[in-house]
């Protein structure tokens, strides 16, 4: 309540705890047990929402007992406060049906759009038919989409957009099996999404984050730095956007600015750890390889900090022998996963170094069988030279 009203906000959600209080110490109606459970309640209440955050149900129990509470503790309000007087039989019978007409035809008009888009978007979201079983064709999860967009009204419409540029990116763009035309489709529905949502949002910085992630995805470099730029003018602090724009700005290749960016971030709160691996990769890619080695010691007290993205950074720019001491660090934690062991034999073998790459497969198969058969095909491939780095 502090963060969302400020201290106004604060002290009058204080104040129900207060005025609950009093009610429980001055009733005359409780006894002392009575007593000591309600104030008890009311303690735990308080102290558990000092550390998660409340929801609906926990919420409509507080009121509850506040109205309890209240009901206990009423007192008559002067003739002179504005309806204070109680209605009478004859005012309540005219009054109710009145009140209940409209109180139902508000709440469907509030919740009813709210409630048919969220079940549009389960639609949308589910990868497989409900009815029978199986897995949809990711045009059916876009027309759902699409359908969800047309619906008009605002509730839950960020929430379609964010869900759509993941769906566009991860679904459809990324897949080997759908067509160019889907893809397409998909990148201009979800553009188009975006952008009309930011017409409505200009200042929304989360918003221009997600519009630029989406467009990175795509190759769109300079539209998403463009996005990225006046995220950055809203929230020059935010250290997630700041990641983002020097990440964007290594995969367009402009590695100077990546760098500038990335140590903008880092310098914001140095003890962050990923902004930390993140100014050190830019530095990597830098070729500053002694300043990126400094930061990366100074806090991990050598160079294999086990984090995927200096993994990858490793691997693009053929350090091996460090991708190789972060992968041995993990297997030296877990001995018996062979899927660590079966990481460790790809960067073996994009280093070009065969007798490794198959000395680890073999540990891979004893360390799991149901792999055994792969493995061997694969052996026997690079054995023979038609499996290359």
């Amino acid at each position: 309540w502090f963060v969302a009203g400020g201290i106004p906000a604060l002290l009058f959600y204080i104040s129900l705890y207060v005025f609950a209080f009093l009610a429980v110490i001055r009733s005359k109606v409780l006894s002392a047990p009575e007593i000591a459970v309600l104030l008890g309640l009311l303690s735990a209440y308080a102290f558990n929402n000092m550390f998660v955050f409340d929801n609906v149900m926990s919420g409509i129990y507080f009121f509850l007992l506040l109205a309890f509470l209240h009901g206990m503790s009423r007192k008559e309000l002067p003739s002179f406060v504005f309806l204070s007087k109680p209605v009478s039989d004859r005012g309540v019978s005219i009054a109710a049906p009145i009140a209940i007409i409209f109180i139902l035809a508000g709440a469907y008009m509030l919740n009813m759009p709210g409630f048919t888009r969220a079940t549009t978007m389960i639609d949308a979201l589910q990868p497989t038919d409900p009815k029978t079983g199986q897995q949809k064709d990711p045009s059916v999860n876009l027309e759902a989409f699409k359908k969800s967009l047309a619906q008009g009204n605002n509730t839950g419409r960020q929430e379609t957009v964010e869900q759509l540029f993941q769906f566009a990116t991860n679904a459809i763009a990324n897949s080997t099996t759908v067509s160019p035309v889907l893809k397409q489709d998909a990148y201009t529905t979800a553009l188009t999404a975006g952008e009309a949502l930011l017409k409505d949002r200009p200042n929304d910085a989360r918003l221009e984050l997600f519009v630029s992630v989406f467009l990175a995805q795509f190759g769109q470099y300079d539209a998403a730095i463009s996005h990225l730029r006046n995220a950055v003018a809203h929230s020059p602090n935010k250290q997630q956007i700041l990641f983002q724009l020097g990440a964007t700005y290594l995969e367009k290749g402009q590695i100077a600015e990546a760098v500038a960016e990335l140590k903008k971030a880092y310098d914001l709160e140095p003890s962050y750890d990923e902004a930390r691996v993140f100014y050190a990769i830019a530095l990597y890619y830098s070729s500053q390889t002694a300043q990126a080695d400094a930061l990366l010691t100074e806090k991990f007290g050598n160079v294999y900090p086990d984090d995927n993205r200096l993994l990858q950074a490793y691997t693009n720019l053929k350090m091996f022998e460090r991708a190789i001491g972060i992968w041995n660090a993990r297997i030296a934690k877990e001995p018996n996963n062979a899927q660590l062991h079966l990481g460790l034999a790809q960067t073996y073998f994009t280093a070009n170094n065969m007798p490794a790459t198959i000395a680890t497969l073999r540990k891979v198969s004893q360390l799991d069988p149901n792999l055994a058969v792969q493995v061997q095909q694969l052996i026997t491939q690079i054995e023979n030279g038609t499996l290359k780095p």
